[in-house]
């Protein structure tokens, strides 16, 4: 759930972001770009935020981030270095004029001006208990800390702590997503959903499927949760299970991320290489993409924009762009 979206269940093995060169000199193909001058050398690429003509990507293993032009998939800057502090960046958010990265270690937050990848500051993440799961709303950053038991809500422009949410209803918490008045967190055994305005708790969605890390994304009253070789549909009003999308056919294997646009639900399956859109009205099937061309590897990150669909390739070392409404390759950026 990038914009939002949750933290994406990761191994550190795979842990990768992408890495920028400069611009001289550089042939784009229409489908595939060659890893050279202009093109990111991705690494086990993890996360991607996407907004107006920039995309954003996490490069875990390099230890940098990665600045892309939405529109074409050139490299605008590969951002790194030991001032950065970054400590294997893994999540990405934008807001307000910033982009906000979070490392594995929970160690530091780091800040940079969206117009120029300038470092604005690096937070020390320690001092409210460690922050890993990231997303932006409100004209605020919202964050999981690292031992899972706290909610930590930070100004988006200075970084400082405005408030802090603990309690057992949030144990396990990793991946966040802050959708209007409530917050909303994948809490290992369960989806939790808070009121915003004093973190109280509104509804445990729990279901025997829902086990170990998942992923999930919420629209309007629709929550998806994705979960080993299913996923689940509850009504997020009432708690209701709608259905359980889990047909062979489907082919949905491990979802590592899933995002929704107006009709159809976009799930990233990380452990079968692959993409399987559904509609988000009747969980029916309405493609599974798997072509070779696509170069699925461990698809770790989703997410849309513009009826573009992006999806962050960490064991492929790429990012994939789809037409939202077709499915059709538009480039594979490596």
């Amino acid at each position: 759930m990038k914009s939002p979206l949750p933290l994406k269940g990761w191994m550190l093995s795979a842990l990768v972001f992408i890495a920028v060169g400069s611009f001289a000199h550089v042939q784009w193909l229409p489908i595939e770009a060659s890893a050279t001058h202009g093109v990111p050398n991705f690494d086990g690429p993890s996360s991607i935020e996407v907004g107006g003509e920039t995309a954003w990507v996490t490069n875990t293993q390099g230890n940098s981030v990665f600045e892309i032009n939405s529109k074409d998939g050139k490299v605008i800057r590969e951002i790194d270095g030991g001032a950065y502090r970054f400590s294997l960046p893994f999540n990405v958010a934008v807001s307000d004029g910033y982009v906000w990265v979070s490392s594995v270690s929970g160690d530091n937050l780091t800040q940079l001006n969206e117009s120029n990848g300038t470092l604005v500051r690096t937070e020390n993440a320690r001092a409210f208990g460690g922050v890993t799961g990231i997303v932006s709303a409100n004209g605020h950053l919202w964050g999981t800390n690292s031992a899972g038991s706290e909610v930590v809500e930070l100004d988006t422009v200075t970084g400082k702590l405005i408030r802090k949410f603990d309690g057992s209803a949030i144990q396990g918490a990793s991946s966040i997503s802050v959708i209007g008045t409530h917050i909303w967190l994948d809490c290992s055994k369960s989806i939790v959903e808070l009121n915003i305005s004093n973190g109280s708790l509104v509804h445990s969605f729990e279901n025997t499927s829902i086990s170990g890390a998942n992923v999930f994304t919420v629209k309007g009253i629709h929550l998806w949760v994705g979960s080993i070789h299913s996923v689940l549909e509850f009504n997020s009003s009432t708690g209701a299970l709608v259905r359980d999308v889990h047909a062979v056919i489907d082919k949905i294997d491990e979802p590592s991320s899933i995002a929704i646009d107006n009709s159809d639900v976009w799930i990233a399956n990380g452990g079968g290489n692959s993409v399987t859109e559904i509609s988000s009205t009747t969980g029916a099937l309405v493609r599974v993409i798997d072509s070779e061309k696509y170069r699925f590897a461990a698809p770790n990150d989703i997410t849309i924009r513009n009826s573009i669909v992006w999806v962050v390739n960490q064991a492929g070392n790429s990012v994939t762009e789809l037409n939202g409404s077709t499915g059709a390759i538009i480039r594979v950026i490596v």
